[in-house]
């Protein structure tokens, strides 16, 4: 790369940082450093939950170096997407979110935060790898994976990454991959911020029984006619939750769910999508060596519960 082409790589890098930055607000949500948002409309901002250890007293600096109020609306740890609302949002424009569907390993990504003096700030990495849909640690659904190559540094949680087309791929985040920051895409936040708004939360779908992954004997599989090998044994229930009130019982074994299998805890989760709340599914359960099939009727499950 000769001395010019370095040169205007150099200025087109600091026009997008500049240009996506004005729409990248600073939180003070915590002693120290700040959390970095973006703005999704006029008047609310979008960041990563882990960085807010308080739910008033939040203030945000804006783009034009102007301080604003912010009050909490709601949060979804599944995601770690939190929205608030601000007094002012004079001075900051929101951001336009693109796909995060083209990202590939390699792909050079900026991320982008802003200091409570209102300055930015940027930083510079690769893809490390992409992927599917995937469900965090903490229960939540995600469109896609994208994987940073390192960690995100202070303040740059909540803020977002940039392809080197100039796109807004979505917000970075350090809580929900061990070593590595992941990418929140901006379909996820779309979708989730929008429920945030419309109610304070994100509705989870739940059965109300804690399972773990077991073998089917072949002797018994023989038996009852079945070829699966593993299912869900049931160990405990919540008092007049879903399982609980179509008879599930404890040391109950469950295959399937609406006809798929339920070889493993992941299976279960995937199968309970939010559209299902309120409405009936076919399980079908070993219980004392015979095949029982019960309709459970999927509940919402209850803010704070696991």
């Amino acid at each position: 790369m000769t001395t010019q082409a370095l040169a205007a790589f150099s200025n087109d890098l600091a026009d997008l940082v500049e240009r996506v930055g004005a729409s990248v607000v600073a939180l003070q949500a915590r002693r120290s450093p700040p959390a970095s948002a973006v703005v999704l409309e006029p008047g609310v901002v979008a960041t990563a939950a882990h960085t807010l250890r308080r739910e008033d007293g939040i203030t945000a600096v804006l783009a034009d170096g102007s301080a604003s109020a912010a009050t909490l609306v709601g949060v979804d740890p599944g995601t770690d997407i939190a929205v608030l609302r601000l007094e002012s949002s004079q001075g900051s424009s929101p951001i336009e979110l693109g796909d995060a569907a083209a990202v590939r390993p390699g792909h050079y990504v900026v991320a982008i935060s802003r200091g409570t003096d209102g300055s930015l700030c940027a930083s510079g990495g690769i893809v490390a790898r992409t992927g599917g849909a995937w469900r965090t640690w903490r229960g939540g659904q995600v469109d896609r994976l994208v994987q940073l190559d390192g960690g995100l540094w202070a303040g740059f949680s909540g803020g977002p990454v940039v392809n080197a087309s100039g796109g807004v791929i979505g917000i970075g985040t350090s809580a929900l991959s061990r070593g590595r920051a992941v990418v929140i895409p901006g379909s996820v936040l779309k979708r989730v911020s929008a429920q945030l708004l419309a109610r304070g939360h994100v509705s989870h779908a739940y059965i109300g029984a804690a399972v773990q992954s077991v073998e089917v004997p072949e002797a018994l599989r023989a038996a009852l006619g079945i070829s699966q090998a593993h299912g869900l044994i049931v160990i405990s229930t919540v008092p007049q939750g879903p399982a609980d009130s179509a008879g599930i019982a404890l040391g109950d074994t469950l295959l399937t769910l609406d006809g798929k299998p339920l070889a493993d805890v992941d299976d279960l989760k995937a199968a309970l999508g939010a559209d299902r709340i309120g409405k009936p599914v076919a399980v079908s359960l070993i219980r004392a060596k015979q095949l029982v099939n019960v309709d459970v009727v999927i509940g919402e499950r209850p803010r704070g519960r696991c």
